[in-house]
């Protein structure tokens, strides 16, 4: 208890995941995967990546896939966020193949005090909660001893475009940036991606009408950046 994996989080908009592991490309990733055991697939995987040492057994790295559905309320994760975390590391103790489910729901809080993915599991009851913190500002979820999702707290402060370290916040007060996110996750979503592919022209002049609220030359500049791109990529990928 109290050691924690020393990289932070990274948050892709554009990757649909969110990685925290001492690795900055796909060759290097690949590499780590090869250098460990655990769950996953270097290229590709069903099932959510956690990586342990092939010595110790302790855990490497976390890579995990974003669902495209959103929570409606934010009741059904509030005892979640309520509760304490502890702090720690995973140590494996099975040798067989792990096999996490990914996440069925995300949730961005409206001010952007924190952004959840969890499984149905996470919103029943259960006798007992576990929220272990194994890297800065993030925790992971179990109920009755069953993984069951992630918490990211400041979630802007971890955006990326993909491999990169995030950017520090330059400006403290960025009140806009978090509405934007939020509403780039509600847009970006299912049902509506089946009607971006359908090329309905509703979905594109939201997309735009947020692509432009986004003013760059203000407030935290560097994920603005990154949120103003992931807009372009969605409406290239489905409109152009």
């Amino acid at each position: 208890m109290g050691e924690k994996l020393s990289s932070n989080p990274r948050w892709s908009l554009r990757g649909n995941s969110l990685i925290i592991g001492q690795y900055d490309s796909g060759e290097t990733h690949e590499k780590h995967f090869l250098q460990t055991i655990g769950s996953g697939n270097w290229y590709w995987s069903e099932f959510e990546e956690f990586r342990f040492g092939k010595t110790n057994n302790l855990l490497q790295s976390v890579w995990f896939h974003i669902p495209e559905v959103n929570l409606d309320s934010e009741q059904a994760i509030a005892t979640w966020q309520s509760q304490p975390p502890v702090e720690g590391l995973l140590r494996l103790v099975s040798p067989e193949q792990l096999k996490p489910e990914m996440g069925d729901f995300r949730f961005f809080e409206h001010s952007g005090r924190f952004f959840a993915c969890v499984t149905e599991a996470a919103l029943k009851d259960s006798k007992h909660r576990l929220r272990f913190r194994i890297a800065r500002d993030f925790d992971l979820l179990f109920a009755d001893q069953q993984f069951c999702g992630w918490l990211l707290s400041t979630p802007i402060d971890y955006l990326v475009y993909f491999w990169e370290a995030p950017c520090p916040i330059l400006q403290a007060e960025d009140n806009s940036l978090a509405f934007w996110v939020r509403e780039y996750l509600n847009l970006v979503a299912e049902p509506y991606i089946d009607l971006m592919e359908e090329a309905d022209p509703k979905f594109r002049e939201q997309l735009e009408e947020l692509y432009n609220l986004i003013d760059l030359n203000y407030g935290a500049v560097n994920q603005r950046k990154i949120l103003h791109d992931a807009i372009a990529d969605v409406i290239e990928k489905f409109y152009d």
